[in-house]
């Protein structure tokens, strides 16, 4: 089945449930070719979590709200070419934008949203999405990262402290075949058992 047909025949607001059972297919390929047309702009997503997950899809592409792409733009010195349609829908801020920027496992946003750390407001709903996402010592170690070369907010220290007793036995690996080679950053990846990605030079371009 083409891309036209499908998002003709599925325009509308769907689940994953209602989706197989409509098209008779395994769940897995209808999960690849949602992600696909997500990326492409065709399709909003809501709930999640605890709740069903709502896939909104239309035949047109959804125009860009204020996603994760416009606001690490905002309040980065390093500026970013979307690669995929972000769209939002109500409170988004710096803590969302973090924690949306970590999954998508790419290094240049990965890099800009270190910004983030500066313009975070409610360190409970960042830790609350970190909690939700397993990646407590992840923001952890991306914290201290960012205090290394950018100003910042101070984090709460029993926040701080709760992501700390999150940390693995072994090493979490943010994105493959990079690792850091700065002394500092080498501290931090130590404590956190956390393996950051960004080399010297990267610091040096975000000074």
């Amino acid at each position: 089945m083409n891309k036209e047909e499908f998002l003709r025949k599925a325009e509308g607001l769907q689940t994953l449930d209602t989706l197989v059972e409509d098209f008779h297919l395994r769940r897995g390929s209808v999960l690849n070719t949602l992600s696909k047309l997500k990326k492409e702009g065709y399709i909003q997503t809501m709930g999640g979590g605890k709740q069903k997950r709502i896939y909104k899809i239309s035949q047109k592409v959804i125009p860009q709200e204020n996603g994760m792409f416009t606001l690490i733009n905002h309040y980065s010195k390093i500026k970013l070419r979307p690669s995929f349609v972000h769209v939002v829908h109500g409170k988004y801020g710096p803590e969302n934008a973090l924690i949306d920027a970590l999954q998508e496992k790419d290094f240049r946003l990965l890099q800009s949203s270190l910004w983030l750390f500066g313009h975070i407001t409610n360190w409970k709903r960042l830790h609350a999405l970190a909690k939700e996402k397993h990646f407590e010592p992840v923001i952890g170690a991306l914290y201290d990262t960012a205090r290394v070369v950018l100003r910042t907010r101070r984090m709460p220290e029993n926040i701080y402290n709760s992501l700390l007793r999150k940390k693995k036995k072994k090493y979490i690996v943010i994105l493959p075949h990079l690792q850091t080679n700065d002394e500092r950053l080498l501290k931090i990846q130590k404590k956190w058992h956390v393996i950051i990605p960004l080399a010297k030079a990267d610091l040096e371009d975000m000074q």
